[in-house]
C-alpha cells in the first residue's frame, strides 16, 4: 500500500479545509499525518517549505509531491 503523507500546521487554514478531503483516503493509503511545528526534523527531511504538502509514497521512494491547492482529489486518486 502506498503512504500519503500530509504535512500541515495547526495554524493554517487550508489544512484545516483538507482534512474531510484526507480523511477519505484512510483505507486507500496508508495515512500519516504530519505536523511541521511537531515534527521539525521529519519535515525538513522531506524539505517542507510550504503547508499543506501531500507526498505520495511507493515504499521509501517519493512518487509525487502536492503543494497548496494542487492537493485536491483528482491528484489523490492518480495513485490508487
Amino acid at each position: 500500500m502506498k503512504k500519503l503523507l500530509q504535512f500541515k500546521a495547526a495554524w493554517c487554514g487550508p489544512c484545516k479545509l483538507l482534512t474531510p478531503l484526507i480523511d477519505q483516503y484512510k483505507d486507500k493509503y496508508d495515512v500519516q499525518i504530519i505536523d511541521v511545528d511537531e515534527n521539525t526534523e521529519l519535515s525538513i527531511g522531506y524539505n517542507i517549505r510550504n503547508v499543506p504538502t501531500a507526498i505520495i509514497l511507493d515504499g521509501d521512494t517519493e512518487i509525487d509531491r502536492f503543494i497548496g491547492g494542487q492537493v485536491n482529489k483528482s491528484n489523490l486518486d492518480k495513485y490508487i
